[in-house]
């Protein structure tokens, strides 16, 4: 069972707000190198060619390196308007950082980012960084699984904090499928 979408899936719903609401046509891709990275730009790519454009650059870093020099060179000399990033946190915001010195675009992340650890490794200069998210927020009752996980939780203790949904959601599968 999978409950989170794939990077894949991620990547090529970040490129539906910036072109078709904004208008923007110049996107570019960094990605890490691997199984993590690969399928993000592939959504991106695959999302791009559905809206009849293609990445203004895509380039990649290998896991477990914070080499981005080579990667956010091609990104500048493209000068996107948009930058999506699938990758590591660290990297990625050595890349976001050095890329700031020469260009300034939107910069959109997958969740594998980690939001929080990026929001700390870049501190005020991580102001205007968008990070997807593939799971709703635990509050957020306007989600049918959300408030059917939050009720579940209520008549457990009214008090609990909530926590992950999966097991709600593998409780209600199991329930549905009772032999």
């Amino acid at each position: 069972m999978n409950l989170r979408a794939s990077y894949h899936q991620e990547a090529k719903d970040m490129v539906g707000r910036p072109t078709e609401d904004l208008g923007i046509i110049r996107v570019a891709v960094m990605y890490q190198n691997d199984f993590y990275g690969q399928p993000g730009l592939d959504g991106v790519v695959n999302a791009l060619r559905q809206r009849g454009l293609e990445t203004a650059a895509h380039w990649h870093y290998q896991r477990n390196s914070d080499a981005v020099k080579a990667a956010v060179f091609n990104i500048v000399e493209a000068n996107p308007q948009v930058v999506i990033i699938i990758g590591a946190y660290a990297p990625v915001a050595k890349a976001i950082t050095a890329a700031r010195e020469n260009i300034d675009p939107i910069f959109m992340a997958v969740s594998f980012v980690s939001s929080n650890a990026l929001a700390q490794e870049l501190g005020p200069d991580g102001a205007g960084i968008y990070v997807h998210q593939v799971v709703p927020l635990p509050d957020n009752t306007s989600v049918p699984a959300v408030a059917d996980y939050r009720a579940a939780l209520d008549t457990f203790d009214a008090n609990a904090e909530p926590g992950r949904i999966f097991g709600r959601l593998f409780g209600r599968v199991l329930g549905n499928h009772r032999s």
